[in-house]
This record gives structure tokens, C-alpha cells and sequence, in this order.
């Protein structure tokens, strides 16, 4: 005669959470090291900045319009008497340096909060570039996402683990 058991009293795999599983899944340094390298660009955030531009077609227009604005006029004046209306001049937005052509990038990522860059030549014409907002960067240390790294680390292991263990019971 086969004896009856008591499924009731047993553990279910539901009750075991990442805590208890945790123990039996080692996290080496190395590996945690070489996951963050490989995906370290994802864990980035690039720089970000609000930029406003008005588009001129020839350098001694721009010239002349930024020396209006470094006289006090506002650079949204100088953009309608350019011809431009408030949405065309904000029409760019927030940006990283790798969404702009690099003509435009390098003179932009380098200009201070509010400040309006020397005339910028383009195969699209002349611009005179404000950025109105900057958002910093951030470039995480591999100290900064050590926890979070070994967390997804074990998470996707245990996850294997109750794959290759359901695999089997059927």
C-alpha cells in the first residue's frame, strides 16, 4: 500500500522568494564587473538641453541679430523680426549632442545656460543657438550599480532555475 502524504504541510514554490533563493546563487565580482561593462552605455543618460535657434541665411544677418541680443533685445524679438514665429525657434527642443549634426552640436553643448552662440554655419544655413535649459549627464560608477546589477543577476538565474525545474516535472 502506498502511504498518503500531506501535500499541505509542504513548501510551495511560491512561498520562496528571492531572499531565500538568493543564498544559493553565488555573484562573483567578475561577473558583476563584466555585466556592467557590457551593458554600461544603457545605465548612461547623456546630457540634454532645451535649444531654441534662429535660422538666418547668411552670416552678416546673424552677426548683426546677435549683437541686438547682446545689446538687450530678446532673442525671440530678433527671431520675429527674422521671419521666424516663437514654435519654429523652439522647434528643436530638448536634444542630446548626438541628435544634432555635429556643425550645431559642438557650439551648443558647449554654450552656458541662456547664453547665445556666435553665428553657426550649416549646409541649412546660419544659426544663433540659445540652450534655455541644460539637464546634466549621468554616467553611473560601477559602485553606484553594484547591488542593482547583482539583484538582476539572481533574479534571472532564479528564473532559470524555475524554468529548468518546470521543464523537468513535465
Amino acid at each position: 500500500e502506498i502511504p498518503k502524504r500531506d501535500w499541505s504541510s509542504d513548501v510551495c514554490s511560491s512561498d520562496l522568494g528571492l531572499e531565500e533563493v538568493r543564498a544559493s546563487i553565488p555573484v562573483e565580482e567578475p561577473q558583476l564587473r563584466a555585466e556592467f561593462e557590457a551593458r554600461r552605455r544603457e545605465f548612461a543618460t547623456p546630457e540634454r538641453r532645451v535649444v531654441e535657434m534662429i535660422r538666418f541665411d547668411d552670416e552678416a544677418a546673424a552677426t548683426a541679430a546677435r549683437k541686438e541680443i547682446e545689446s538687450g533685445a530678446d532673442f525671440m524679438d530678433v527671431a520675429g523680426r527674422a521671419g521666424q514665429a516663437p514654435e519654429q525657434v523652439r522647434a528643436f527642443g530638448k536634444v542630446t549632442a548626438s541628435s544634432l549634426p555635429a556643425e550645431l552640436s559642438r557650439p551648443v553643448f558647449a554654450l552656458a545656460a541662456d547664453a547665445v552662440s556666435a553665428p553657426i554655419a550649416t549646409p541649412l544655413g546660419v544659426f544663433l543657438a540659445r540652450a534655455t535649459s541644460i539637464e546634466p549627464g549621468v554616467d553611473p560608477s560601477f559602485e553606484d550599480m553594484r547591488a542593482a546589477l547583482a539583484d538582476e543577476i539572481v533574479r534571472r538565474a532564479a528564473a532559470e532555475a524555475a524554468y529548468r525545474t518546470a521543464t523537468r516535472v513535465e
